[in-house]
């Protein structure tokens, strides 16, 4: 009888894992990204609040109101909330950039962390 083999995707290397540390770019460019994406959010749900808050009883019984087109719209408010923060938005990507950023270069190694 031969023994049970695991599936490769289960097989360790042999000397373990080894992990590197990201570089300072990559770990800049993820910022950059996750950032960006924060900022499309917050900017996605502005357009929202602001387009509902003019709404009447009138928009909702009109040809164009109504729950499909309220869902349209949600679609369309996220992809200007995209737009908005790909192009620089009011400046609150750069602020948060900076303020995460500083932070990021702040942060110390525990002491017998795996480098």
């Amino acid at each position: 009888m031969q023994p049970i083999q695991p599936p490769s995707f289960l097989h360790l290397p042999q000397a373990g894992f080894s992990y590197q540390k990201p570089t300072a770019e990559v770990r800049e460019a993820e910022l950059k990204k996750a950032v960006t994406e924060f900022a499309s959010v917050l900017y996605s749900q502005m357009f929202r609040e602001m387009r509902e808050s003019g709404k009447t009883e009138e928009d909702e019984e009109s040809i164009f109101g109504g729950g499909d087109t309220n869902m349209f719209m949600h679609l369309m408010d996220q992809e200007v909330g995209k737009a908005y923060a790909a192009a620089g938005g009011n400046g609150l990507k750069e602020a948060l950039y900076r303020q995460l950023s500083g932070r990021m270069a702040n942060q110390v190694e525990p002491k017998g962390a795996v480098q």
